[in-house]
């Protein structure tokens, strides 16, 4: 499932940006996806692959097949 990350998308900010923890940059149009989709080819099912909302795959519409969401949880420390 691709992950639709707060951060906002730019084509060239991880070529510029921090190695550690980079954030995107401060504004843009829309926001970054990461991964892939079980509908996409296997060179973008990396968690490394970054795209953006705004590209003819992901036309900004209400649904899309590549799109869902995941479960997280905390870990809680074991009580004693």
């Amino acid at each position: 499932i691709l992950e639709w990350c707060w951060d906002w998308w730019s084509g060239d900010y991880y070529s510029t940006s921090p190695y550690l923890d980079p954030r995107g940059p401060e504004t843009a149009s829309s926001r970054a996806l990461r991964g892939g989709s079980w509908r996409l080819d296997a060179r973008y099912q990396r968690v490394v692959d970054r795209n953006n909302n705004r590209t003819p795959t992901y036309n900004g519409g209400t649904s899309n097949y590549h799109f869902g969401f995941r479960v997280a949880r905390g870990a809680w420390p074991q009580a004693n």
